[in-house]
Parts: C-alpha cells; structure tokens; sequence
C-alpha cells in the first residue's frame, strides 16, 4: 500500500477511533477527490488530499511546545523531515583542544636563494710589519739647491807681507739695517788698526757712505784696493772706493731701490801700495 494510503488510514484511525474492540473504518473517496475531517462546521481539522498527501491545517498556528519535530508546509501538509531542518543554529566555539604530538620530520626543502650581501665590516687590527724587502737601485741626482746664506766672516789673520809690497791693510765690518739708517754704525769690525764712520750721501738716497780711517797712514795715492760688497743674504752690490787725505778710503755701496729693509751690509776690503 502506498505511504500516502498508509498515513490517511492512521489519520483517520487517530481522529475518528471506536472505543476499544470497535472495527476499522475506510473512506475511499471518488476519483479527484480526498476526504476532510471537520472539528467544528467550515473547520477543517484533517484532510487527505487527493494526491494522498495529508495535510493538518491548525498544525502551522498551532503553539511550538512539543519537544518532538514534525515536517509540514506553511498550509499544514505533512512531508518527510530533510535531516538538515533539525539543526539548529551554530553554537559557541570550543576551548582549543590539547596540541597532538608532533609529526615526522619532513624531507629537507629545496635551498633558497642566497641572501642580500651584508655590510662591510670594521677594519681588522694592523698587521706585522713584514720583512725589509732588497735594496732598490739608486735614484737619479737632484738638482742642486739654493745657496745658503753667507756665513759670518771669521777673525781677521795675521797681517802678511806681499813681494814688492810696502803697505797692506784688510778688514771686514757689517751695518746692521742700512736701508731704513742711513747713519746705521758698523754692528761689528773685524781686524784692527783702523776706523770705519758712516756718512750721507745728499745727492742719492740709495747710496751709503762710509769713512774708513787707518791707524797708521798707508802714505801715497799710488795703491791698489779689493773690495767685497755683499747684502746678509749673499747678494753683490755695487760699490766704489776713493783714495784721499785725510780720509784714507771714501766706500760708495748702491744699496737700489729694493734693498729689503731686514737685511744687513757686508764689506770686506783690502789695501795694498
């Protein structure tokens, strides 16, 4: 018998059930139609359609105090329950369960790229001073340098004689400043037996005038004299001597116009007759 034909049959054995001992009681409706039980005139309580479904109208409106679930539409036609209606809503998540035991080691992963270079360290400490290494070739020769300056002029010798010479007379004295002093005094003498005093020269303001006086009158004109005029840095001036009476030698130097004021005379002479 089909579950249809099976759910009427216990509908209405539930609805409309004799006292105990009674007889079954079957409807078998015509072609098209179904059967409906009524609990109140135009209230429809039961029907079997003539599908063979069952449907309970009050069923929809009825209050939910079963704790039992029953499947119907929203016309009250019972139907088979879908195992997933009867979930309810999802409810809290769980407390995190214990952590199982770690699983094997898996196979050694393919090698990555090689990283970015790092930076540059800090300098190590400095090294053991290696061995000498052989002796190099000697290098070419320099260019001369400079010449120094001119030394101080050392003590005057013993005076000596020179064949067919009857008088000689040699000295060297420095003026300290002479370009800012015109009247500047020799700073020192070397030798002796004579005198040396300065004078001006009114008619050039470059020249130096210097009086030289011996001891000892060297006599006639007829002589001869050597000269050596220098500035403190070695540089020749010029100059020129004259022979008179009473003034033994007349010394003319041309200091120039850019004789530096910082540098100092040199004359060293020597008279012979």
């Amino acid at each position: 018998m089909p579950t249809r034909h099976r759910l009427l049959l216990l509908a209405l054995s539930l609805c409309l059930a004799a006292p105990a001992g009674a007889a079954d009681m079957t409807f078998t409706p015509a072609a098209g139609s179904g059967v409906v039980t009524q609990s109140a005139s135009g209230t429809p309580a039961l029907q079997v359609l003539p599908t063979g479904d069952v449907r309970l109208p009050g069923l929809p409106a009825t209050p939910a105090t079963a704790t039992s679930a029953v499947c119907h539409d929203a016309a009250g036609t019972l139907g088979r329950c879908d195992p997933q209606a009867a979930v309810g809503p999802q409810g809290d998540k769980g407390d995190p369960g214990a952590q199982g035991p770690a699983g094997p080691q898996g196979p050694a992963g393919a090698q990555g790229a090689p990283g970015a270079q790092g930076p540059t360290g800090s300098t190590g400490p400095t090294g053991p001073t290696g061995p000498a290494g052989p002796k190099g070739d000697a290098g070419d020769t320099g260019a001369q340098g400079p010449a120094g300056p001119k030394g101080d002029t050392g003590p005057a010798g013993p005076q000596g004689t020179v064949a067919g010479v009857a008088f000689v007379r040699h000295g060297c004295f420095v003026v300290s400043g002479p370009a800012s002093n015109p009247l500047a005094p020799p700073s020192s003498i070397s030798s002796h037996g004579y005198s040396v005093n300065p004078a001006q020269d009114p008619g050039d303001s470059t020249k130096r005038v210097y009086f030289i006086l011996f001891d000892a009158p060297p006599g006639g004109l007829d002589s001869t004299v050597l000269l050596d005029v220098r500035s403190s840095t070695g540089r020749s001036l010029a100059a020129t001597v004259q022979r008179g009476n009473p003034i033994d030698l007349l010394l003319k130097v041309d200091l120039g116009a850019s004789f530096p004021e910082a540098e100092d005379l040199s004359v060293c002479f020597t008279l012979m007759r």
